[in-house]
């Protein structure tokens, strides 16, 4: 077990429990950081959790959350706009849903809005008061390359009209949000 005493930093990471996400929290813990592990599947945050305080001697909170459930996303947002010691927000959860437009599922669209548009803007705003208010903080949404892929045929690439319109909010956001925080403290960035 590792004798790290906690920072006193804390970051929420939503998408945790695999891919990029996961290796944010990977990376944020060998750092000292505390973290808010927000995810849909409870199995893996718990055992992803557990091997992070051991190994880093770190607190990890579980937060299992869909995101795309108003419900959950407005528990998420009250964790995260009343923790004191939250110094960043990674946005991170998604999935691609590509599929052409015209055969798209109206529920996947509404899926792909609400977890790379409605939850990376809720969840941003949660977090800013209190970043703004201390001056100091960030916010690192992951956005992708398709969100400056529009012009670009379907082949090679998927079809993914709603997905690439969907990064690209993610990416005009954070650039207009960035630039309202100027001078605040507070650093907003978008990651591919």
């Amino acid at each position: 077990m590792s004798d790290a005493v906690s920072s006193g930093r804390r970051a929420l990471i939503t998408g945790a429990s695999s891919g990029i996400g996961m290796v944010y929290v990977e990376r944020l813990a060998r750092e000292g950081y505390d973290l808010i592990l927000v995810a849909r599947r409870r199995d893996r945050l718990v055992d992803l959790a557990e091997k992070l305080k051991r190994g880093n001697g770190i607190a990890a909170e579980v937060v299992c959350a869909d995101l795309t459930d108003k419900q959950d996303l407005a528990r998420v947002e009250t964790l995260a706009g009343g923790d004191e010691a939250l110094s960043l927000l990674i946005n991170n959860a998604g999935f691609a849903g590509y599929r052409p437009f015209v055969s798209i599922d109206p529920e996947v669209i509404d899926d792909l809005v609400d977890i790379h548009v409605r939850a990376v803007a809720r969840l941003s705003r949660a977090a800013l008061p209190g970043m703004v208010r201390r001056r100091k903080g960030a916010i690192i949404n992951v956005a992708s390359l398709l969100a400056i892929s529009a012009v670009l045929p379907p082949d090679p690439l998927p079809s993914r009209a709603t997905y690439a319109g969907a990064k690209a909010f993610i990416l005009a956001f954070t650039q207009a949000l960035a630039g309202e925080l100027e001078g605040s403290g507070v650093d907003v960035q978008a990651c591919p």
